[in-house]
Order: structure tokens, then C-alpha cells, then sequence
């Protein structure tokens, strides 16, 4: 995967990590349980990326 689809999949990671913690911010008590998984495993998708990219720069 080339540095520039790395790098627009990480500000696409990045958007929707951003999306959920506001929609964690304004969920209800009974909802915020499913948000936080989507949260977690969005933040480790982001975190991959960012790794891989840091990756592919060092080269």
C-alpha cells in the first residue's frame, strides 16, 4: 500500500474515531457500552495505521 492511500485511510480512521467520541459524549447511559466497542476498535484501526504509515516513512 503506497504512503498516500496509507495516509488517506488514517484521516478516514481518524474522522470516525472523532464521530464516535461525540456520539459517546451525547448517548445515553443504555447506549454508550455498544459505543465505546465501536470506539475501541476504530481507535485500534487508527493506531495501526498511524504505525504503518511511521513505518513506511522511516524507509
Amino acid at each position: 500500500m503506497s504512503i498516500k492511500a496509507i495516509a488517506r485511510e488514517l484521516y478516514r480512521a481518524r474522522q470516525q474515531v472523532e464521530q464516535l467520541e461525540k456520539q459517546l459524549a451525547a448517548a445515553e447511559f443504555s447506549q454508550q457500552e455498544a459505543i465505546k466497542g465501536k470506539l475501541r476498535t476504530a481507535r485500534a484501526e487508527y493506531e495501526q495505521l498511524r504505525r504503518m504509515l511511521n513505518g513506511r516513512k522511516a524507509c
